[in-house]
């Protein structure tokens, strides 16, 4: 009994069968359909609706929040509160 060699081990290009698979004979397990008209429609209104209501609530959540900085404002900080307002010379 001999041993294999390295090159009798290998395949070989006349052995070498090409992945012979065709999209066309490709069959879901189940029908899809497209959406409807409707369907899209009623999506959009029901998207649009939602991020309306979360950006309600994220601006009152937010107007609405307390400051934890407890430390008063400086003057220069109070001059960037207010439109047109120069910071305050002591």
């Amino acid at each position: 009994m001999s041993k294999p060699t390295p090159s009798s081990r290998l395949p070989t290009l006349a052995s070498f069968q090409p992945f012979n698979y065709h999209l066309s004979t490709f069959q879901p397990s189940t029908s899809l359909t497209m959406i409807t008209d409707d369907q899209l429609y009623q999506l959009a209104i029901f998207l649009g609706s939602v991020s309306m209501l979360l950006i309600v609530l994220y601006h009152f959540l937010e107007v609405n929040a307390e400051n934890d900085d407890k430390t008063p404002l400086s003057a220069e900080r109070k001059a960037d509160t207010v439109p047109g307002a120069r910071p305050v010379r002591s």
